[in-house]
């Protein structure tokens, strides 16, 4: 009788350890993972914290583009050069003649680009939140996107207005503006580019060196390809790179 009840309290001994690890594993799987679960949340939840990053990641793409193109998602014309096309901002046909700056609003050209390049993509974000307050049982409102894009120095502005209303019983949230802005120096990279576009259609030459001696936060670089100038205008702490192409006071082949 003594050896049974010795058995007996050996199994409770053992229900119980069994029981305090599986509490024990519970709470700590919440720990761990609590910042995953906030995160997965429904938009809703934290409505313009989500659309805000929806936006920034929207928009990131065509911002990118926009330097890596020298102003253009699709150049019309452009160099290749290790793959990549450099898109001529300043073309002369002939041999021997200074070149002519197709884009001397290059700065509100580039806000188009990434305006009509990202619309469907920031419109999408709202429709990411229009759905969630819907499949939640509200009934939603919701008017037409009024999207603008502004290249401001230090940062890509994006004045967002899109009202929308979502109301269930006596709950009702409203909203109408989502103005955001992005860090970027595409302001001043693009400034600088219209001062290189311009001595080259004016002298037929820009002077690299100096330029990086005047302004050490940047790194410009010319590659002579051919008839061409292919340039990078690099931010050296951003590492964001404008890149474009000049064709300017070309020599004929055999000079």
């Amino acid at each position: 009788m003594i050896k049974e009840g010795g058995d007996n309290g050996g199994q409770v001994t053992i229900f119980i350890v069994v029981g305090l690890v599986i509490v024990l594993s519970m709470i700590l799987f919440f720990v761990i993972f609590a910042t995953d679960i906030v995160v997965k949340n429904p938009p809703s939840k934290v409505p313009r914290n989500f659309v805000e990053q929806c936006i920034a990641g929207s928009v990131s793409p065509s911002l990118k583009a926009v330097l890596d193109y020298g102003g253009s998602i699709q150049p019309a014309t452009y160099i290749m050069k290790n793959d990549h096309m450099y898109h001529y901002l300043c073309y002369a046909e002939e041999y021997y003649t200074r070149c002519y700056n197709y884009y001397p609003m290059l700065n509100a050209h580039a806000e188009e680009q990434i305006l009509t390049d990202s619309f469907s993509r920031v419109d999408e974000c709202f429709d990411f939140l229009v759905e969630d307050y819907e499949s939640r049982g509200f009934d939603v409102e919701s008017e037409a996107l009024d999207y603008k894009v502004q290249i401001v120095p230090g940062s890509i502005r994006l004045k967002i207005r899109k009202p929308i209303a979502a109301t269930k019983g006596d709950v009702s949230e409203n909203f109408e503006e989502f103005d955001t802005s992005i860090p970027s120096d595409l302001y001043d990279l693009i400034s600088f580019t219209r001062s290189i576009i311009n001595q080259e259609a004016e002298f037929c030459y820009f002077e690299n060196n100096g330029f990086m001696m005047m302004y050490p936060k940047y790194n410009l670089t010319r590659f002579d390809l051919v008839e061409t100038k292919i340039y990078d205008l690099q931010n050296r702490q951003t590492k964001e790179t404008f890149k474009f192409a000049i064709r300017s006071c070309a020599y004929a082949p055999g000079f």
